[in-house]
């Protein structure tokens, strides 16, 4: 019961200490890592990085975020979503944001919703071009 009351505090805390910078990092590292993991395909970092330019030095900045994608994502509506769920546009930018722990929530709602959809379209790259290496 305890444990209860004080992790709002704790997610305030983190939040609080936490710059927007590095949020956003976190954020768009473990989604698509999650997503790309989901979808059972290998992760193109160097892509991630070409899209979000500016945010990190180089593609190793992704390296720590990623190792924290099940912690994030795995307990949320997002844990036990199928290929076929990003495949077929089944996720929702509603269902994403409210799978969202607190601590990594943008003051701007509109750049996350953008990163959202930056990232689902790199998912969707990936998913395009598995099939047709596939089929080649």
């Amino acid at each position: 019961m305890l444990l209860v009351k004080t992790l709002p505090v704790k997610n305030s805390f983190i939040r609080a200490i936490t710059p927007t910078k590095l949020r956003r990092l976190f954020f768009i590292t473990t989604l698509y890592t999650h997503l790309a993991d989901r979808c059972h395909t290998k992760y193109n970092y160097a892509q991630l990085h070409e899209k979000v330019d500016g945010l990190t030095p180089n593609v190793g900045s992704f390296d720590l975020p990623a190792l924290f994608t099940n912690k994030i994502w795995g307990d949320t509506a997002l844990g036990d979503i199928d290929r076929n769920a990003v495949v077929h546009n089944q996720l929702t930018l509603d269902t994403i944001l409210a799978a969202t722990p607190f601590w990594l929530q943008y003051d701007n709602i509109t750049d996350q919703t953008n990163d959202i959809m930056l990232v689902f379209k790199l998912i969707q790259s990936m998913l395009r071009l598995t099939t047709v290496q596939a089929m080649g």
